[in-house]
């Protein structure tokens, strides 16, 4: 079978290098958006390959009818395709979603999974329409997580479980055989940006501070403000110490700094 991946981070490589073992990569679509370049080293002497900013052009188009794709494959891209893309090749258009479906629509997934204290982390593989995140489901799992997993370590598990179930997922995408999945009680979640990873001692537990800073990651690192100063936290982990005073209050102890929580406090590993 003659694909067309779409990716912009290693999930995609890792995806690329478990496909090509069974089928034929003939182009790989990279997208310019939130762009991890470790992918290129990955990508540029090994496939063909095209950088895009946006995905619904002729050219793009074009290039999968003269290559006679058979099934397009989205492994972690940002731009929404529009229906002539979705039908571009001769099976469609399938994605993998790092999130349980209905319940995790939308952008940033896992984070979101994390951020809500999930202890058991979904991935589903659609069939893609114009409804985003609503079309017919081909393929789902799920992993556990513990409370010492952060993003980084949840992305690693997710691109394992994609493995398990993507070559059933498109079989079954062949065998028009969909899962069954009801869509009216899910709930759509938009993409993470920068402030979404401020931390707010004064409403946040000490469970959900260290949620937030797990699921977050460079370029959107957890943050709080003290004396108009942006402090950046990296790792953390839930703590019973009571600290007096108001929330966010820092204290130190045995060379840890604990902050103070709407419950409970935070211990700064990094």
């Amino acid at each position: 079978m003659k694909l067309a991946v779409f990716c912009n981070n290693l999930r995609g490589v890792e995806i690329i290098k478990f496909l090509s073992k069974k089928h034929e990569i003939s182009i790989v679509f990279i997208a310019k958006k939130n762009l991890d370049k470790k992918i290129l080293k990955h990508t540029k002497n090994n496939y063909k390959s095209m950088i895009v900013s946006n995905i619904n052009t002729l050219k793009v188009f074009n290039l999968i009818k003269k290559n006679c794709i058979d099934l397009n494959i989205i492994a972690g891209f940002p731009y929404i395709f529009k229906k002539q893309m979705i039908n571009s090749s001769k099976y469609g258009t399938i994605n993998l979603h790092a999130g349980k479906l209905p319940q995790y629509r939308g952008g940033s997934p896992l984070n979101w999974q994390i951020i809500n204290n999930e202890k058991k982390i979904g991935l589903s593989i659609i069939k893609i329409t114009e409804k985003i995140d609503m079309g017919p489901l081909v393929g789902r799992t799920s992993f556990n997580i513990n409370k010492f997993d952060n993003i980084k370590t949840v992305k690693k598990k997710s691109y394992l479980y994609f493995k398990k179930i993507l070559n059933n997922s498109i079989n079954n995408l062949l065998k028009k055989k969909y899962l069954k999945i009801n869509y009216l009680n899910g709930r759509y979640f938009r993409q993470r940006n920068r402030e979404d990873s401020k931390i707010d001692f004064k409403n946040m537990t000490n469970i959900q501070v260290h949620n937030l800073v797990r699921a977050s990651c460079n370029p959107y690192n957890s943050f709080y403000i003290n004396k108009r100063k942006k402090k950046i936290i990296k790792k953390t982990i839930p703590s019973k110490i009571y600290i007096s005073g108001k929330y966010g209050k820092v204290i130190k102890k045995e060379n840890y700094q604990y902050i103070k929580c709407k419950k409970g406090s935070v211990k700064i590993l990094k």
